[in-house]
Order: C-alpha cells, then sequence, then structure tokens
C-alpha cells in the first residue's frame, strides 16, 4: 500500500507519534523502591487495584474536637449591619396641574424622520 503524501509531496504521518505505552508506567523492583521508599510511607494507589489484590480500603476520616478558640469565636457573633436601601425605580407622582396635561384629541407626534435644515457643525 502506498503512503499518502502531503501537499508539498512529503510523506504524511501516521499515528499519533506517541509510542505504544510511551511515559505511562516503567517496571522497577520490590527492592529498589524500599530502598527509596519507607516503612510509614503513605502512597497513592487505586480503590480497584486495592480490592484486587484483595486489601481492604481503610477510611480515613480524622475528626479533631472544637477547641476553645473555637468555641470563644463561635459565640462572639456580631450581628451583620443592614445595609440601606435606595430605590431607583419608584413612580414619580405629578404635580402638574390637569389644564397643563394636553389632551390626547390634540396630540401631534413627531415626525418619523429627520425633516428641515440639515445642521452638519451643530454638535
Amino acid at each position: 500500500m502506498p503512503k499518502t503524501l502531503n501537499k508539498n509531496g512529503t510523506p504524511r504521518k501516521m499515528g499519533s507519534g506517541k509510542t505504544k505505552g510511551a511515559g505511562c508506567y516503567v517496571n522497577i523492583t520490590w527492592a529498589d523502591l524500599k530502598k527509596v521508599i519507607g516503612e510509614n510511607t503513605r502512597i497513592q494507589v487505586s480503590r480497584v487495584w486495592l480490592k484486587n489484590i484483595g486489601i481492604a480500603e481503610k477510611k480515613t476520616l480524622k475528626s479533631t474536637p472544637p477547641t476553645e478558640s473555637t468555641e470563644k469565636s463561635l459565640k462572639k457573633n456580631k450581628p451583620l449591619p443592614t445595609p440601606k436601601i435606595t430605590r431607583t425605580n419608584e413612580k414619580k407622582v405629578f404635580t402638574d396641574s390637569p389644564s397643563e396635561i394636553s389632551n390626547d384629541e390634540n396630540y401631534d407626534p413627531p415626525p418619523l424622520f429627520g425633516t428641515g435644515e440639515i445642521k452638519l457643525n451643530q454638535y
């Protein structure tokens, strides 16, 4: 089977470029590990692996009793200050006299588009 070529004529790379199992695991003897790792050193291993080799999983939940300092800090809770509420969306009451309010019958809407003289330098 001929190799597929790129646009520039070089052969296309096959696969991801990583060798099978590269960098994942290394074989080492138990004697070499014992030289480096102490007897009480904690090592993270998979729960499934522990179950497969027949070792029961140890649950390490440590609960510490409350100390005097934590009890004192719990008792000294200060009340939180109440925030000042300012309302910005309140309805405004109009105090204008009814004579100033125009009737709906006489209302003339503004034009949809600007009409009149064009002032280019007005701003």
